[in-house]
């Protein structure tokens, strides 16, 4: 039985999200999305094996999925970039199939936004460090040489490093740490490569207009684990930066997280789709240059 809580967060994703939405469910490779009501979905952007159905009701815990991005990554490309992307891929493969053509991979393309998990969050604790600072050593070398009549002296400069213990106390907040927000995340990222995070802008309903969104399916709690490491990295700059230090190692340190806050980033792929010559259908997504799936 569907709880009141989960009709009324479909009912009202158009207040979460700024635009009236449904959510769609592949179940061929099980991605979800979010997807604007002016669209009528049919195949599935990123398996085009099958359609998609709608969901009506959500189990409880993909209820923080639903919450509204907080930075987006915007489609970068220009037209005459798509176009010259596509048209390189269809152009690149030795003995094409004969589907494999610039006009077949436009007409099917689809946009679609991948989540990532953005987490803010207070860390107190203490930390110890060895710090590093550089100086520079002078000696001498004595060299002979036959062209010059004898012997002369080399000044020789060294730069090392002196390592010294530092400890203290943190209290600070640290936000947007990104954490992945899909379990295959790893495959994804292989196929796409890396997004340029500079350029993310605030969220707004207007930017993901005619697009797919996909739903997370990896929850904050797992997700946590791994943003623990990029904060552990920054907080031991951070250190290293307050003991006025060159460098660092053997960072320890002993947290205290509060205040978690989970928000959304979306990132930008375009996907289309074309038939070998077994007419088996296969899916490629582009992104900047374009990589294959």
């Amino acid at each position: 039985m569907v709880s009141q809580v989960e009709k009324n967060q479909i009912s009202g994703l158009e207040d979460l999200w700024g635009y009236r939405a449904n959510i769609f469910v592949c179940e061929g490779c099980d991605w979800s999305f979010v997807i604007p009501q002016n669209i009528s979905p049919q195949r599935c952007p990123h398996c085009f094996q099958r359609n998609l159905s709608p969901i009506d009701s959500i189990a409880e815990d993909t209820l923080n999925y639903l919450k509204p991005p907080e930075l987006i990554l915007p489609f970068a490309l220009s037209d005459t970039q798509l176009s010259k992307s596509v048209s390189e891929f269809s152009s690149g493969i030795p003995f094409p199939p004969p589907d494999l053509k610039y006009q077949n991979l436009a007409s099917r393309m689809k946009r679609i936004f991948l989540p990532y998990w953005l987490v803010d969050t207070d860390v107190n604790g203490k930390w110890e460090v060895e710090a590093g600072y550089d100086y520079q050593v002078v000696s001498h070398q004595e060299q002979y040489d036959d062209n010059r009549s004898g012997w002369r002296t080399n000044e020789i400069k060294e730069n090392r490093i002196r390592w010294e213990q530092r400890l203290g106390r943190l209290a600070k907040s640290y936000h947007n740490v990104p954490a992945p927000a899909l379990e295959e995340e790893r495959e994804l990222t292989g196929k796409i490569g890396h997004y340029d995070m500079g350029s993310a802008t605030q969220y707004s309903a207007e930017g993901v207009n005619q697009t797919f969104v996909r739903l997370p399916n990896s929850s904050p709690s797992d997700a946590w684990p791994q943003a623990i490491p990029t904060i552990q990295s920054q907080v031991a700059e951070d250190c290293c930066r307050a003991a006025q230090a060159n460098h660092y190692r053997n960072f320890r340190w002993s947290p205290d997280f509060q205040n978690l806050n989970w928000t959304l980033l979306l990132r930008p792929i375009y996907s289309t789709y074309y038939f070998d010559e077994w007419y088996f259908l296969t899916n490629s997504f582009l992104y900047g240059p374009l990589r294959t799936k």
